[in-house]
């Protein structure tokens, strides 16, 4: 058709019913209007450049945001005999507490303080299932994970851990833009005024035992092992002021006259946190689907596996919990083993029922690390092994 009927048929009935094809030219081509010459455009710099670049914020779109606000803001959902779970992620702001941006195919330098001592490395991460696998529940087919992106460097490095009682198992899509809630005014806090050892912020399933207040919340802090109670929205400078923007400890916290004296509490109170472990399970359903379908299963079975071992949730015993999205949840099940009283925090990703076993027997239990599950860990993790570590 020539490009002369078409505007023809344009202007008969408004509009072009067909998209207009520019046809190639015949030997002896009608006469009409030459086409427009394209003229080679050159490419921008920054734009070639941010293309080109694994790092650039197109690229890390591109993967999805993976890394948690490290504050990745999260929450839990109570699980039977008084456990909860929940877990999940926020983003985070430019400083990156909570959100962390994924990373993609490329394998990036993974800072030494991220590797575990060889003497804590297992390789083989599965219990002797056979396949298909009949003693386990496996994940639904239609979840779609990604099975060839790296785990080891797939979190950004931190130094402390806020964990907030919520008593639920799934949150706003963005903790951090939950308004008025402690996620997000302590995520505000930090946005502005970075503290020198970065923290994450995830919101729990735990309920608040020990607050009195109304909307009020318990808050555990690692590495430093307390929990911090009568904990409102309204307090998230003071918070701020008085457990983050401090240095990390040396060694375990003394609650005692003198400590409280160091600090502006308010009606905050500082207890002993009495677990001796946790695991946390990302459980953030509405960030995404596969957080809130893996953690249901991975809860169960961890569950089951604690009551086998008759390992109990009080004092000395394991915590589960549900939190909100810590990033990644490309790898789920995600799941963070808190050991060592609270200075160890190891992150594994693409965990399945089949793992939760050897996690409690060899990870829980006696601190070794399941490399092929191994996505990283809270800086200083392994600061009492003087082994050799060696990158993969």
């Amino acid at each position: 058709m020539s490009y002369w009927i078409q505007q023809l048929r344009t202007a008969v009935f408004g509009r072009d019913p067909e998209p207009i094809i520019q046809e190639a030219p015949v030997s002896e081509p009608e006469p009409e209007p030459e086409p427009e010459t394209k003229t080679e455009q050159k490419q921008d710099p920054l734009l070639e450049t941010a293309q080109s670049n694994p790092n650039s914020r197109e690229h890390e779109h591109e993967h999805g945001h993976e890394h948690g606000h490290e504050h990745g803001h999260e929450r839990g959902r109570g699980r039977g005999r008084g456990r909860g779970r929940g877990r999940g992620r926020g983003r985070g702001g430019k400083h990156g507490h909570g959100h962390g941006h994924g990373h993609g195919h490329e394998a990036t330098e993974v800072d030494i303080d991220q590797i575990p001592p060889i003497d804590l490395l297992l390789t083989d991460p599965c219990n002797t299932c056979s396949l298909p696998c009949d003693d386990h529940k496996e994940y639904p087919s239609y979840l779609k994970f990604d099975h060839i992106s790296p785990l080891l460097g797939s979190m950004k490095p931190y130094s402390r851990h806020v964990l907030i009682s919520t008593g639920e198992s799934d949150w706003a899509e963005r903790i951090e833009e939950d308004w008025g809630s402690f996620a997000a005014n302590l995520s505000m806090v930090t946005n502005d005024r970075p503290p020198q050892n970065r923290a994450i912020i995830t919101n729990t399933s735990m309920l608040a035992t020990h607050s009195t207040l109304p909307n009020s919340h318990d808050i555990v802090l690692l590495p430093d092992n307390i929990i911090i109670s009568n904990v409102t929205p309204d307090d998230a400078e003071a918070f701020y002021e008085a457990f983050l923007a401090t240095p990390l400890p040396v060694a375990p916290v003394v609650l005692d006259e003198d400590y409280y004296k160091s600090k502006n509490l308010g009606n905050m109170v500082v207890h002993k946190n009495l677990y001796s472990s946790m695991i946390l399970i990302c459980s953030h359903r509405k960030r995404d689907k596969l957080c809130g379908v893996t953690a249901e299963i991975l809860g169960r079975e961890f569950d089951n596996v604690l009551r086998e071992k008759d390992i109990s949730e009080g004092e000395g015993g394991t915590a589960i919990l549900m939190v909100s999205h810590v990033g990644g949840h490309k790898f789920a099940g995600n799941v963070i083993c808190i050991t060592h009283n609270g200075t160890r925090c190891v992150w594994y990703g693409r965990v399945k029922a089949c793992h939760c076993e050897r996690i409690v027997d060899d990870t829980i239990l006696r601190g070794r690390v399941l490399k092929e599950l191994y996505r990283g860990a809270m800086s200083h993790s392994y600061d009492e092994s003087k082994c050799e570590r060696i990158r993969w």
